[in-house]
């Protein structure tokens, strides 16, 4: 309520300066939530559902996620972790990751390179571990989950499988420390060289 409030306010007053993603309500930025995410993306990521039962979270098959969290904090690993209502969390079918990235797209241009991540487990962290250059095919996967939103800054979480690939999680306001320090590039100013170009 108090981010809500926060943000009616600076459209209300907002005068001629541009909103990033070209937001107009606070509804528009609810993106955020997970399973709000599947219902759009459902074609690209690993089968999803609501948890409906904290058992549900001790099965070795999936994973369960809070709806809305960040850096990987809200993923648990047995039903013990289970906290609050059973409907704020996801539970995803586990994949076999053979890679994780991170792929930035700045006003709809994917940038060239992209983090490598390792996944969070029961005793690691989530952390870049690197940058590679993006290739051909990730790349067209990306411009496909992009056909269904056009935002100013994306983070986009891509796992490579031995199916292809699969789509994690998008980001509507990505982490980009680590990428800055692996690749040299920080995406802060390329968007404000970009927002400032098209204007």
């Amino acid at each position: 309520s108090n981010i809500k409030e926060k943000i009616t306010t600076l459209l209300a007053n907002k005068g001629d300066a541009y909103m990033v993603d070209s937001i107009t309500s606070f509804d528009e930025i609810l993106l955020e939530d997970k399973w709000k995410q599947y219902e759009r993306y459902l074609e690209f990521m690993p089968k999803t559902k609501l948890l409906e039962s904290r058992e549900e979270a001790d099965d070795p098959n999936v994973i369960t996620k809070k709806r809305i969290s960040s850096r990987a904090k809200g993923i648990v690993f047995s039903s013990d972790d289970v906290s609050g209502e059973l409907d704020s969390y996801i539970v995803q079918k586990k994949i076999s990751i053979i890679k994780e990235y991170r792929v930035f797209v700045v006003c709809g241009e994917v940038q060239p390179l992209a983090s490598v991540r390792t996944s969070k487990t029961p005793t690691t962290k989530v952390k870049t571990d690197g940058s590679v250059t993006v290739t051909p095919e990730l790349r067209k996967y990306v411009e496909k989950v992009m056909q269904h939103c056009s935002y100013d800054l994306t983070g986009l979480d891509i796992a490579e499988t031995g199916d292809g690939f699969a789509l994690i999680e998008v980001n509507r306001s990505p982490q980009f420390n680590g990428y800055f320090r692996e690749a040299g590039v920080n995406i802060a100013e390329t968007l404000i060289q970009k927002l400032v170009k098209n204007e």
